[in-house]
């Protein structure tokens, strides 16, 4: 079994450009022995699995090498110190973590024309993005200012940043109530392991609660946590309509505050997703184009989030196309996935794989291009046996059998379909509808022209009843006519 390392695990986490950014900051940062701490790096970036032996191995005999447990601790924090550089800035919370910082030192060197200036930017900050918990600790240090240097109108001074801070903790208030009442949901939503009814009377104190708050005081997150805590209470009841007026009022909550897109670009990304997700139920497709190409215009510097905006946009896209029986279209889009996959490799779900995989098998099999979308089949079928995505493995053993068939390779699927057979057998699926496909398949191997018609036509009826196998039926249909 595969040992954890929390050094190798940062590592293995780090994207390309945070990667570039360590090399020159340790290069900066590290003196003696920096050659060796740039070597154990490359060594542990370089390991899918941390190796302890095969680590003291590459080092070589070397004092490094026996004091790695010290040398890992080391590199560690020097990538810690690394990514807070490298992460600077790039956010309003950041921001006011550095100016946190910078404010205290400049108040211990009493330095307080610029304290002050400092002061006001970050309580306009947080201010500007509701980050309330950023704005007490910013007001307790202007406070400590205050007792410190103001002789007159202290007093008064202090009583207006107490108002502050009493409206600042009434704000965090609403919001944490809030978000209790949305976890309460969204843990038993993910888990269902609570009635609706008693979930019911969750919504229902935050729909009393909700309207209470006034405008002056619904933080941001006040609002996106009441929204998600309904959208996920009416995707229980399977009310896709109410969960999606939801979703559509926190993603005009961010396209009215085009800042908090930039602050938290992978939720947008994320309520995008859930959005089209639940269009694609309600088959309000006419969204699509829209929503997917907000989707692709999203600023991000993050590999991370420029792989999950590629993941996302072409499995919807896929998904839309299909819908619209736009299989060409599909087709078209290969290139550009396979390429995808080749450069978010480590960033893309084996799941999502998959799902590329199989739809794009599909969209050969209607397209009649069965030597293509048995090379698909293949692909799926090649993974080393995977607990993700059982479903879609499943489906593809059928898949695979149904393509050798189409393409008269025989025995090849007379094998493969002994072979299923043993495997639902052992799954104890023998009255599943992969069974019921294999079964007259079977009997149509080698079965005369006209006999064969029958038993698809068979086949075809017992299918109708059936949900999903939609390019299977067709197929079939397509063998019985």
């Amino acid at each position: 079994m595969p040992t954890s390392d929390a050094l190798h695990d940062l590592i293995q986490a780090l994207d390309a450009s945070e990667k570039r950014h360590f090399k020159i900051f340790a290069k900066r940062h590290v003196l003696n022995g920096e050659n060796q701490y740039l070597k154990l790096f490359n060594i542990l970036d370089a390991l899918d699995c941390y190796n302890e032996i095969e680590v003291k191995r590459r080092l070589g005999q070397t004092d490094f090498a026996r004091n790695l447990a010290s040398s890992k601790n080391y590199l560690y924090n020097l990538l810690l110190r690394s990514l807070r550089g490298y992460h600077a800035g790039k956010s309003a919370r950041t921001t006011l973590h550095e100016l946190w910082l910078d404010i205290e030192v400049l108040l211990e060197k009493g330095l307080l024309q610029q304290a002050g200036k400092l002061i006001r930017k970050a309580k306009k900050i947080a201010a500007a993005y509701h980050y309330d918990m950023h704005l007490l600790e910013i007001m307790l240090l202007e406070r400590k200012m205050t007792r410190r240097y103001t002789s007159n109108k202290a007093n008064e001074i202090i009583r207006e940043q107490q108002s502050d801070s009493n409206n600042a903790l009434r704000r965090i208030q609403y919001r944490l109530q809030m978000l209790d009442l949305y976890e309460t949901i969204f843990l038993n939503y993910r888990n269902h392991n609570e009635a609706l009814q008693s979930l019911n009377g969750v919504v229902a104190q935050a729909e009393q609660l909700f309207p209470n708050i006034q405008a002056t005081d619904r933080t941001y997150e006040a609002v996106i946590c009441y929204h998600l805590l309904c959208f996920n209470h009416a995707n229980l009841q399977r009310d896709y309509q109410k969960a999606n007026g939801h979703l559509h009022a926190i993603i005009a909550l961010y396209e009215s505050h085009p800042e908090l897109i930039e602050e938290d670009s992978e939720r947008y990304i994320n309520m995008l997703n859930n959005y089209l997700n639940n269009c694609f139920l309600l088959k309000r497709l006419d969204v699509f184009p829209a929503a997917l190409d907000k989707m692709k215009a999203t600023k991000t510097g993050s590999f991370r989030l420029r792989a999950l905006i590629f993941q996302n946009v072409y499995y919807l896209e896929m998904l839309y196309h299909l819908v619209r029986e736009e299989y060409a279209e599909v087709i078209r889009m290969v290139p550009d996935i396979e390429a995808g996959l080749q450069q978010y490799g480590a960033n893309i779900t084996k799941s999502r794989e998959l799902t590329f995989c199989y739809n794009i098998a599909i969209a050969y099999f209607l397209e009649k291009n069965y030597p293509k979308a048995l090379e698909w089949v293949n692909r799926i079928l090649n993974e080393p046996k995977l607990e993700e995505r059982q479903d879609i493995q499943s489906l593809s053993r059928i898949f695979q059998i149904v393509l050798h068939y189409q393409l008269d390779n025989r025995q090849v699927a007379e094998y493969l379909i002994q072979s299923a057979e043993r495997y639902l057998r052992r799954k104890d699926k023998r009255q599943s509808p992969e069974a019921i496909i294999i079964r007259y398949l079977k009997q149509a191997l080698y079965a005369r022209p006209k006999d064969e018609r029958i038993i698809f036509e068979r086949l075809s009826s017992e299918l109708e009843g059936m949900k999903g196998l939609e390019e299977i039926k067709i197929w079939v249909r397509s063998r019985a006519s």
